[in-house]
């Protein structure tokens, strides 16, 4: 009889981590702090163009276009606002630091865009009804305070690796258990 063994791959990843949702902007809310409302609807165009040409708004840090955090992997309108989710640059300075001040709630969103269609609002305000969508970035200040982080996917420590290395290990001698089993049930009929 063959002596036959089963290797099974092992890989310890940190899934999701740094992966983040939130609204970058919201909807006919209290106007911002330059007195802008934004109307639903308003970055569909802005969205269709993106998806057409392959791409997304930039993420960046405090609106400093060399100071990227990681990148939007979806963005859409809901009856809230524009949700986006995203992934931070997790290893890189300012994505660690992104991800810290956003696992404690210290920053929030804000949108970088130019205004396609408007109308005025009062002395300073303006309804945005259009808008071209350039960037998202987090900030600590943001303009439209219900521009909030949803979530933050918390990475891996050390422990956790550890841990589902541990499991995988265990998996792995109780699956040659079960085998070594099998074979002598079978040999002993």
């Amino acid at each position: 009889m063959s002596d036959k063994r089963l290797y099974l791959p092992l890989a310890v990843k940190s899934a999701g981590a740094g992966q983040f949702s939130a609204y970058a902007s919201t909807f006919d809310d209290t106007p911002d702090s330059y007195g802008d409302v934004i109307a639903s609807g308003a970055f569909s165009a802005s969205i269709a163009e993106h998806r057409a040409a392959g791409t997304m708004p930039a993420l960046l840090w405090h609106h400093d276009t060399s100071a990227p955090i990681g990148k939007i992997t979806s963005l859409f309108e809901d009856d809230k606002g524009l949700r986006i989710d995203g992934v931070l640059a997790i290893g890189s300075s300012l994505g660690d630091d992104a991800y810290a001040l956003m696992k404690v709630d210290a920053l929030s969103m804000s949108i970088g865009y130019s205004a396609t269609r408007f109308s005025p609002m009062g002395k300073r305000g303006r309804r945005l009804e259009a808008i071209k969508l350039s960037e998202v970035s987090a900030v600590a200040m943001p303009a439209n305070i219900n521009a909030k982080i949803i979530s933050v996917k918390s990475r891996a420590t050390d422990a956790d690796h550890i841990r589902r290395a541990n499991a995988a290990i265990a998996a792995n001698v109780l699956f040659h258990q079960i085998i070594a089993a099998s074979r002598e049930i079978e040999n002993s009929i």
